[in-house]
């Protein structure tokens, strides 16, 4: 854990006249895993919808199959309040009693309701290894050491060529290619002239020979990912590439499939513009989305130097964009260890919130690789 830094922040809502405190963020250093949870505003308990949740986190990123029994311990939660006699203010006229006691018993039934994002991570000699789940408008952003957007599951996912011919190599989540390398793209300059990608010596260019998988599965057939056709030529982070030990067949490898392995065609990364310029009232949330399938759940690798912030969506908002974003958190980098300093910039990101949408809850944990200026 020394060679990365984290940076947790939960700062309650100070203005507007209403008092919020639905914000969770929890961060376990012995399983390596950060979890950040909004409790939505209409619901009933939900705070402490997001205290469990977040909780649970190394439970259910331990095992995925572990969030129906999140899910399902939210709802039984919930029965139990509406089981529950409500109790009503004397001060409230006997006439009007009963329907205040009934709103009250409709407004339990949205009870227990939380955003989710959480993240468990391995770090490895090479590459961080990663699996994220999210629900909801709470955001996980992963950065390169530049500032560039990696990923992020607040932007549309990649829509990837349709081609399902039978001539067609499925690579998505789950399977395995079998490539051939024609050697690291800053060794090729030709090649490399023509898509300009930062960092050449850390690319391999590498020619698609076949996939495990089978193509004619329905899984693989529905599956996100990239169709390739035989013999197509991919970018590929040498991290991610896998030779052969006989040295008869280094140049040949093993992919598992990955984001961030790109066609040559199309070399830059699909990440969409995002703005934080709206603010929409409905989100999906735990546990009712949970079994609609409004959730995420991926598995990836990463540089070894990626940054990772999750986050609720009143710390987000408080900027234009990622890039606002990012900029505000490595320039306050010092800072926001500092409690002292830490409550002035929370305070101002505040009145940033209130001037434009509405003061929130902010939260955010920032998973970031260690400076050598940093204090251990």
């Amino acid at each position: 854990m020394n060679n990365i830094q984290i940076i947790r922040v939960v700062s309650p809502s100070s203005l507007g006249g209403e008092t919020k405190n639905q914000d969770r963020a929890t961060f376990d250093k012995k399983a390596n895993t950060a979890c950040v949870c909004d409790g939505t505003t209409s619901s009933p308990y939900s705070a402490l919808a997001a205290s469990i949740v977040s909780s649970y986190a190394p439970l259910f990123l331990n095992d995925i199959n572990n969030l129906k029994v999140i899910a399902e311990l939210l709802y039984a939660h919930r029965n139990k309040a509406l089981q529950n006699d409500v109790a009503v203010s004397p001060a409230i006229p006997e006439s009007i009693r009963n329907l205040v006691r009934d709103a009250a018993k409709q407004g339990l039934k949205t009870s227990f309701q939380t955003t989710l994002v959480a993240m468990g991570f391995i770090l490895q000699d090479s590459y961080i290894r990663a699996k994220i789940v999210s629900c909801g408008d709470s955001g996980i952003f992963a950065f390169s050491s530049a500032g560039q957007v990696l990923m992020t599951n607040l932007s549309e996912n990649e829509k990837r060529g349709e081609d399902r011919s039978l001539n067609t190599i499925t690579f998505c989540p789950g399977s395995e290619l079998l490539v051939k390398s024609e050697g690291q793209l800053s060794k090729l300059p030709q090649i490399m002239s023509q898509i300009n990608l930062d960092n050449p010596d850390k690319w391999l260019l590498c020619q698609t020979l076949c996939s495990t998988n089978n193509n004619n599965s329905p899984d693989t057939q529905t599956a996100t990912g990239l169709r390739l056709s035989p013999n197509e030529s991919l970018l590929v982070p040498k991290y991610l590439f896998y030779g052969f030990k006989d040295p008869g067949f280094r140049e040949y490898g093993r992919l598992y499939y990955s984001r961030f392995i790109r066609r040559l065609a199309q070399p830059k990364m699909a990440c969409s513009d995002i703005h934080f310029d709206a603010k929409g009232n409905v989100t999906a949330v735990l546990p009712d989305h949970f079994s609609t399938g409004n959730w995420d759940y991926v598995e990836d690798r990463f540089p070894i130097d990626t940054h990772f912030l999750l986050c609720t969506d009143g710390f987000y908002r408080a900027f234009a964009d990622p890039g606002a974003m990012w900029n505000w958190l490595t320039t306050n980098r010092s800072g926001l260890s500092k409690k002292a300093s830490r409550l002035h910039l929370l305070n101002d990101l505040h009145h940033r919130l209130h001037q434009t949408c509405g003061d929130d809850d902010i939260s955010f944990i920032w998973i970031s690789p260690r400076r050598n200026d940093d204090a251990l």
